[in-house]
């Protein structure tokens, strides 16, 4: 890839992110922290002694970036909807970064006991509520086009 090439895709990056009102600050400190907290994770298996396979480490390295697509679909969402969903979008952002940032320390004591410990998900609780929170919104605009008619 050339500089040229290079300068282009973030360009298009910043340019979609500022589309879609998502901080590239924030945006960036997410992705750090997922970086961090996958490098903590093959550091806990490596000390527990628990072989990586291709498979595990194949859905890790597909999880992950699954996991950014939510505020990016948030706010696509909301540009649908023509609403301003920022706040869920920032909300969100920050939930994965809270959610990696405890992994990251649960890695870490993992790491120096040698024990693991549980955690809860609190990622696949903001993805039940931000389901129910799109379905509420699709329900009403339905409800909307049908007393028009």
């Amino acid at each position: 890839m050339t500089h040229e090439e290079s300068i282009t895709i973030k360009a298009l990056l910043l340019a979609l992110l500022a589309l879609l009102n998502i901080p590239p600050g924030a945006a960036g400190l997410m992705l750090g922290v997922i970086f961090c907290d996958s490098i903590f994770g093959v550091l806990k298996e490596w000390k527990l002694n628990n072989p990586l396979s291709f498979g595990t480490f194949t859905w890790g390295i597909i999880g992950k970036p699954s996991i950014l697509f939510v505020p990016f679909l948030v706010a696509i969402i909301g540009l649908a909807l023509d609403h301003n969903f920022t706040w869920i979008v920032d909300a969100f952002i920050y939930i994965i970064v809270v959610n990696d940032a405890i992994s990251i320390l649960g890695h870490i004591s993992t790491i120096k006991t040698g024990q693991p410990i549980e955690r809860g998900d609190f990622i696949a609780l903001a993805l039940s509520a931000l389901s129910g929170f799109f379905a509420k919104q699709l329900k009403r605009l339905i409800n909307v086009f049908k007393n028009e008619n």
